[in-house]
């Protein structure tokens, strides 16, 4: 039997157990954090090549969360490895951490061009590149358009994305 981890970061202690399952909850609604536009500052930061910056703003976000400061890329200490530890590595930690269970993951890995390096490293089903690749070498950096949203559709520009 499979059991999936139970994510306890949007329960609302105030609602009665009684309504646990119905949907008589009237919280706000989460659009955005502002620890999100701090991690997207240290995301430019980090593109710039202004890495004091980035790690200020990874700080800001740490601080909220009573978390130990980093002071460099040599000290942060991430407990995992697949190669040589990049500021990338550090920015997509932060927002793993921060953004946990928001749906974020894949467009971050995306985004950053770091889904096949995480995926081969950490997906115990991918052990190649080539495993995220077709035939003819194109890496799989979309996901794939349903089969029955491509016969539906009368464009004759409309394709499969790359990869599949």
């Amino acid at each position: 039997m499979n059991f999936t981890p139970s994510v306890k970061k949007w329960d609302d202690p105030q609602t009665p157990q009684s309504n646990m399952n119905t949907s008589e909850d009237y919280r706000d609604i989460v659009v955005l954090h502002a620890s999100d536009l701090y991690l997207v500052a240290a995301e430019a930061y980090m593109l710039m090549g202004q890495n004091d910056k980035c790690i200020a703003k990874i700080n800001d976000v740490r601080n909220r969360a009573h978390a130990a400061p980093i002071t460099t890329l040599a000290a942060y200490d991430p407990g995992y490895t697949h190669g040589t530890l990049q500021m990338v590595d550090l920015v997509l930690d932060e927002r793993a951490r921060e953004l946990y269970a928001e749906g974020q993951r894949f467009m971050d890995l995306r985004r950053t061009h770091q889904l096949v390096k995480y995926n081969v490293a950490y997906n115990n089903y991918i052990t190649s590149v080539a495993e995220m690749s077709n035939g003819a070498g194109e890496i799989k950096w979309y996901r794939p358009i349903p089969t029955t949203e491509l016969s539906s559709n009368t464009s004759p520009d409309m394709k499969q994305n790359p990869g599949y």
